[in-house]
């Protein structure tokens, strides 16, 4: 195995904030040293906010290539851009206890007990691998595209996962079953990252 600094045009596509709805409320961010943080928030509650550790597993190189010059004619008319794959990697991603500020979110001192997935039991920091693809192309985040007249923002990059990196239901104290069985965040498999310009978009009409 080896450390992200190993495969350095991978770990500039991977190190993003990565996104499953343009609301922010599920969130993974990969940072170039090895760190990162993941958070889950709806309906104004904070589910998970932790530092996790992550490192590439295996990975090939980015496939990267310029994008043909367009005339604006030529943009109106065309038909949306299709999505390439950039990288298919598997990366092993660990979900931290460690208790210190982070940068998604902020939780005042008198609730640092709610950083370090305080509703997790053991299973859930245990080191997990993923193969996850990143595609360039146009992409709303995968709430909003069940949003068909919610205008939404349109991402430059998609992370596709093999399996969510949120844990499983088995993984979360049983107390939490009916807010698990309603946000579903162990189905999250799909983020998005790099938002184009200020475009908004309405559902349907960039690639899904």
């Amino acid at each position: 195995m080896t450390s992200p600094s190993d495969h350095s045009a991978v770990v500039d596509l991977l190190c993003q904030s990565w996104q499953a709805d343009s609301f922010e409320g599920n969130v993974i961010l990969l940072n170039p040293d090895g760190t990162g943080e993941i958070v889950s928030r709806a309906e104004a509650n904070l589910w998970l906010a932790a530092h996790i550790s992550w490192k590439i597993v295996k990975s090939g190189g980015v496939q990267e290539t310029p994008a043909p010059t367009q005339s604006f004619l030529d943009k109106l008319i065309s038909s949306p851009p299709t999505s390439k794959v950039l990288v298919g990697t598997m990366i092993e991603i660990t979900i931290t206890k460690r208790q210190a500020p982070l940068s998604l979110v902020i939780i005042g001192a008198d609730h640092a007990n709610m950083i370090g997935g305080h509703l997790f039991l053991e299973s859930a920091f245990e080191p997990k691998q993923f193969n996850i693809t990143v595609e360039r192309g146009e992409f709303m985040a995968p709430l909003n595209v069940k949003s068909r007249y919610i205008p939404s923002p349109v991402f430059g990059l998609r992370m596709t996962f093999d399996k969510s990196p949120y844990p499983p239901m088995e993984s979360w104290i049983p107390e939490q079953a009916d807010m698990l069985e309603s946000i579903r965040q162990f189905e999250k498999t799909c983020f998005v990252a790099q938002r184009l310009d200020d475009t908004q978009r309405r559902g349907g009409c960039v690639s899904m």
